[in-house]
């Protein structure tokens, strides 16, 4: 896309950074910049054609980074809401990125990613601007979405019984093999697309810490922060009508945290911005020319 300059950053091995893109129109606009987080077993590259899009559209800065044991990114022993949005302050604060991104900023979170920045939003209000989060709520999720989170988990196990020091040469034997467990073809993109090809073996290796992001489901479903905690800037919610993952809004569980929210419906499923890419822009884009951003700050 003409007039975005992007640049990339990945840690070298044993350097507790986040890998990024950052994509910075040529010509800024008045708009905040953004920060795009992708969910659970996602990474920045799945992002990166929406992530244009909307530097073009708004004519700001965007970043997309991998989250904490994800894609390029360091790997911790240990998974959470909580370090995700430490890794993403110190991000934020490098001297890289701080200059276009010091005065606030809009965090966008799918999914996990999603849990992650509304979390983030309550942990520095004087820095996030406004917090999307696209089919996640601020609460814990509604039972209905456990036969969901119960397809990763099942993915991790089936992982460290038949994927770990795999012989598969390909992507593809990779795809068939994960048809045992998983027959929808989103969810196997999703899972294939955590596997690259080992320097040293030549095989298709797993890069995700699959142990580690199994035991932090159960934490990832939750958004552990005191009740007396609220953040006074704009929440948009944008749920999938055809997922379980938010489901009946409970308003006084919001409310709780985020007195000044709204939802947005969009007709997909969970995989939202793959599924109508058009349809979440439109909505981002509308949800930010229309807000007053910064006179929040706590």
């Amino acid at each position: 896309m003409r007039g975005i300059v992007k640049n990339t950053f990945i840690p070298a091995r044993g350097e507790w950074k986040l890998a990024y893109d950052f994509f910075c129109p040529t010509k800024i606009g008045s708009n905040p910049p953004l920060v795009l987080l992708h969910g659970l077993l996602g990474n920045r590259k799945q992002n990166r054609h929406v992530a244009k899009i909307l530097a073009h559209n708004l004519q700001t800065p965007v970043l997309i980074p991998d989250l904490t044991n994800h894609g390029d990114s360091f790997h911790r022993s240990a998974h959470s809401n909580k370090l995700m949005s430490d890794d993403i302050s110190s991000l934020l604060k490098s001297p890289e990125i701080n200059p276009q991104y010091s005065g606030g900023y809009v965090m966008i979170g799918h999914s996990m990613g999603g849990k992650a920045a509304m979390l983030h939003a309550l942990n520095h209000p004087n820095d996030v601007l406004g917090v999307a989060s696209v089919d996640n709520v601020p609460y814990r999720n509604p039972s209905a979405a456990d036969p969901e989170f119960a397809r990763f988990d099942r993915f991790f196990s089936y992982a460290k019984q038949y994927l770990t020091n795999s012989t598969f040469s390909s992507l593809t034997e990779v795809d068939q093999k994960l048809k045992e467990i998983e027959q929808d073809k989103l969810f196997r993109q999703l899972l294939v697309s955590n596997f690259r090809r080992s320097k040293v073996s030549k095989s298709m290796e797993c890069e995700v810490p699959v142990e580690v992001l199994q035991r932090s489901l159960e934490g990832l479903k939750v958004l552990e922060v005191d009740n007396s905690v609220k953040y006074y800037g704009p929440l948009l919610i944008i749920r999938a009508l055809k997922s379980p993952f938010v489901g009946v809004i409970d308003h006084e569980k919001v409310s709780c945290h985020f007195p000044n929210y709204s939802i947005s419906d969009i007709n997909t499923g969970h995989w939202v911005i793959t599924e109508d890419c058009p349809g979440f822009v439109t909505i981002i884009d509308e949800w930010i020319k229309n807000q007053n951003f910064g006179n929040h700050q706590q």
